[in-house]
């Protein structure tokens, strides 16, 4: 069978999740990130940084392999290419103690072990599972791209088991930027 056109790297079948560096447009570069692919068909992407516990930015489009890893060229990352649907702001995606104030200094490396931790991603049928805590609790989340009397949408399902916790999360942090919305 004739194989298909491009270098090893594009043509290779990584499933539904790479775990990258991930540049995003208009935003800062999420370096240690899990890009997840949102259903064969869709062509919908998000990429969840794992440092800081947040869903970055998703994007209607394709994930551009490059950098070291990939081509061999220096000074570059994977990208989103295509419509960006949204991008978040830097910063963690779950509050610790009420603040989302980061305090890491420098600002790089993961959020403190008591704050929150990342666990892994697992697949669950056709589903990205990714696996964490924040806290004391557990946190289970999957995104997925669904489509309702023909409005396309990012969704994200989070299972927490019980928890006596107060626990916050920033859906989306773009300041100065409206975020769009399909709304009754």
């Amino acid at each position: 069978a004739a194989r298909p056109a491009g270098a090893w790297y594009q043509r290779w079948d990584h499933g539904p999740a790479v775990a990258t560096s991930i540049s995003i447009p208009q935003r800062e570069p999420v370096l240690k990130g899990q890009v997840i692919r949102l259903g064969d068909d869709s062509g919908d992407y998000v990429a969840f940084d794992t440092e800081m516990l947040s869903l970055t930015a998703a994007w209607n489009g394709s994930l551009a392999f490059k950098g070291t890893p990939w081509d061999g060229a220096h000074g570059g990352n994977p990208a989103a290419v295509g419509a960006i649907l949204f991008s978040s702001a830097p910063g963690p995606g779950w509050a610790h103690a009420g603040s989302f104030a980061d305090p890491r200094v420098p600002k790089w490396g993961p959020l403190p072990r008591d704050w929150a931790k990342y666990r892994g991603q697992f697949r669950h049928g056709d589903r990205v599972v990714l696996h964490y805590t924040v806290g004391g609790a557990t946190v289970y989340e999957s995104p997925l791209s669904e489509t309702s009397a023909g409005v396309s949408a990012v969704t994200r399902t989070i299972e927490i088991p019980a928890t006596e916790e107060e626990l916050l999360l920033r859906v989306v942090h773009s300041p100065g930027r409206a975020v769009n919305q399909a709304g009754a």
